[in-house]
C-alpha cells in the first residue's frame, strides 16, 4: 500500500472515529469581518480536558520562555557592565575581550547614537507655522527635534579549549590502539587455537589434508 492510500485509509478511520464520539460536535459558519469560513470542534468530558491540559503546558511553556528570555536580558546586561568596569571609558571605541581559564569574552564597541527626526512634532509645527519659508523651517526643525536612539554593544562568548585537552586526546586514543592491539592478538591467538582444533579433527577422521 502506498504512503498516500494508507493516508487516506488513516484519515478515514479517523473521520469514523470522531463521528462516533459523543464528546466531540462540530459548529460551522462565516465570519463576518473576514468573510472567511470557520469550522469549531466542541469538545467534551475527557476529550476536552485532554485539550485543556495541552493548553496549559502550552501556556506554562510560554510563560515560562518570557521569564528566561528576561533574565537572559539583565544577565547579559551586568555581564556587559562587568566587563566595561575591567576597562577605561575611552576603550569603548574599541572590541574589548576578557579571557578566562575557560571562556572568553567579547564586548564589541559601542556603536553610535542614531539620530532620527521626530517627524509627529514636526508635523504638529508646519501646521501652525505655514509661512513661504516652509523649507527652511522644515530643515532646522529636522535639526532640532530628533529622536536618540542608543543601541547597545553586542556581546558574544566562546569556551576556552582546555590546556589539557590535546593530553586527554593523546591519552584515549593510546587506549584506543591498545585495545586494538590486544583484540588484534586475541583473534590471531583464536584462529592459531581453531586451526590446531581443526587438524587435530582432520587427523582423527584419517583424512588427509590438502
Amino acid at each position: 500500500m502506498s504512503s498516500e492510500l494508507m493516508r487516506k485509509f488513516i484519515d478515514i478511520v479517523n473521520e469514523k472515529a470522531r463521528e462516533d464520539n459523543p464528546n466531540i460536535s462540530y459548529e460551522t459558519g462565516v465570519d463576518p469581518q473576514y468573510q472567511t469560513e470557520y469550522i469549531i470542534a466542541h469538545l467534551k468530558s475527557h476529550d476536552s480536558a485532554k485539550y485543556t491540559k495541552l493548553a496549559k503546558n502550552l501556556q506554562d511553556i510560554e510563560n515560562l520562555t518570557k521569564e528566561i528570555e528576561k533574565l537572559k536580558a539583565e544577565v547579559k546586561n551586568d555581564t556587559k557592565d562587568l566587563i566595561a568596569d575591567l576597562f577605561d571609558a575611552e576603550d569603548e571605541v574599541r572590541t574589548r575581550i576578557v579571557k578566562t581559564v575557560s571562556f572568553t569574552f567579547t564586548l564589541s564597541k559601542t556603536p553610535k547614537a542614531t539620530v532620527s527626526p521626530k517627524y509627529k512634532d514636526i508635523l504638529s509645527v508646519i501646521e501652525k507655522d505655514l509661512t513661504p519659508e516652509l523649507k527652511t523651517k522644515l530643515t532646522e526643525l529636522k535639526n532640532t527635534m530628533v529622536t536618540v536612539t542608543q543601541k547597545s554593544p553586542s556581546l558574544r562568548l566562546e569556551k576556552n579549549v582546555s590546556e589539557g585537552i590535546s593530553d586527554k586526546i593523546k591519552g584515549a586514543w593510546e587506549s584506543v590502539k591498545s585495545f586494538l592491539s590486544r583484540f588484534k592478538e586475541s583473534i590471531l591467538s583464536w584462529g592459531k587455537k581453531y586451526d590446531q582444533k581443526l587438524d587435530n579433527l582432520i587427523s582423527q577422521s584419517g583424512i588427509e589434508s590438502a
